[in-house]
């Protein structure tokens, strides 16, 4: 009886106890509820934000209206603005007849499924089980971050192409290497600066991947033709050199740093960045020369890699290089690289090397709101510091891509 007794006692003694803290519940409770108020609270940000945004033309404004001209039959870039080829307003066309507001509340619901669909797929292929945790993060992430305010102000369309692109990348990894060309060949179309994936596929000889997508890229562009005509895509191509707001501070691309460190923006449109140096004729070649070194660099690390993880590794690489490279690497494109990049630094954070540094500075970046960035203007070091700072987190995720390599992480 005594014995039964000390061994009930002793096993009571060893049940570890749940640390209590303010009023009564636990740490993880606690930290619990401090994320889901950060997604509640975010969440109701981006809610008024998107009440306010209803009236307005912002970008998705400009597809809505150029769609609604080629339906009344007139230019559909005579305003110069819009930045997206013909073929893609076929998704607008039965917006087009909708009001404004309906019609913008429909393009946000789609938006958000492919959203949710693609972080469901990034979840499953980088084999993380989505637990409560997994789910009360990705949702204060995900409402948190630069992308996402800047897809919601600008009613963008990036959750809509995202879901193909991740779809490419799935697809690559099971070694359907048809269904992943394809899927980059009609990606491509609407977004040009995913043309580096061709140069990978023919580095690394995906000669299947690259006929599919040669096929899908030229049967977009000729239902397209069919349907818009020749000259809207003549149109299309004037309003991509008209560009005149790569200065920005959401373009996270090089030239979109070299224009705000080396132009003189005080003529343009608000706001306005203070130059290091006004060199307004250095930026090209720079560009170029930078764009070079970033391409190159970029496919040789890919070509000396034959490991396991290689897919991962380079789709992640690609992706943010291409970014780097357009001299429209707009913040909300941000979104494209984030599936292979969660897989292939999914464990840097058992490393204690400069990857494991660099990623966190890219996450730190990843949640600076825009406004930040026009903090202390007109001021040259400002701009090449802090109004730059989604360049300079996108060039930390591509060199901690760039020296960690793929067969590391499965240490």
């Amino acid at each position: 009886m005594n014995g039964a007794v000390l061994a009930e006692c002793s096993s009571l003694t060893m049940t570890p106890r749940v640390r209590r803290g303010w009023l009564g519940f636990s740490r993880h409770e606690l930290a619990f509820a401090v994320l889901v108020t950060m997604a509640v609270t975010f969440g109701l940000i981006h809610a008024n934000l998107v009440y306010h945004m209803a009236g307005q033309t912002k970008d998705f404004g400009i597809f809505y209206d150029a769609t609604r001209d080629f339906l009344g039959h007139r230019d559909m870039y005579a305003s110069g603005h819009d930045l997206n080829p013909p073929h893609l307003h076929l998704l607008l066309v039965p917006l087009a007849v909708l009001r404004p507001a309906v019609a913008f509340a429909l393009w946000g619901v789609l938006s958000l499924a492919c959203l949710i669909v693609s972080l469901w797929l990034i979840l499953r292929e980088a084999g993380i089980a989505p637990t409560r945790w997994h789910l009360a993060f990705c949702a204060v992430a995900v409402i948190s971050s630069a992308a996402t305010s800047a897809v919601i102000v600008n009613g963008q369309l990036s959750w809509i192409l995202m879901l193909p692109v991740t779809l490419a990348w799935v697809a690559a990894r099971r070694s359907r290497w048809a269904l992943a060309g394809a899927l980059v060949g009609a990606a491509l179309t609407v977004k040009p600066f995913l043309l580096i994936v061709l140069a990978y596929f023919i580095l690394a000889r995906r000669w299947r991947a690259l006929a599919f997508a040669t096929a899908a890229a030229a049967a977009c562009l000729t239902v397209g033709v069919i349907v818009f005509g020749v000259s809207p895509y003549l149109g299309w191509i004037r309003a991509l050199r008209g560009v005149s707001w790569t200065y920005l501070p959401i373009n996270a691309s090089l030239m979109g740093f070299l224009t705000r460190t080396f132009t003189d923006t005080s003529s343009l449109e608000p706001p306005h960045f203070g130059a290091l140096v006004v060199w307004t004729s250095l930026v090209r070649p720079l560009w170029i020369a930078g764009a070079g070194v970033l391409g190159l660099g970029t496919l040789a690390a890919l070509r000396l890699d034959d490991s396991p993880a290689a897919v991962d590794r380079s789709f992640a690489l690609l992706l943010v290089a291409s970014l780097l490279i357009s001299p429209l690497g707009w913040v909300y494109y941000a979104w494209f690289p984030l599936g292979p990049a969660v897989a292939a630094t999914s464990t840097w954070w058992k490393r204690r090397d400069l990857s494991r540094h660099l990623l966190c500075a890219v996450l730190g970046i990843a949640f600076c709101p825009v406004l930040a960035t026009m903090l202390f203007q007109p001021h040259g070091w400002a701009t090449a510091t802090l109004g730059s700072v989604y360049f300079w987190g996108l060039s930390a995720l591509w060199l901690a891509l760039i020296i960690a390599p793929s067969g590391a992480r499965h240490e």
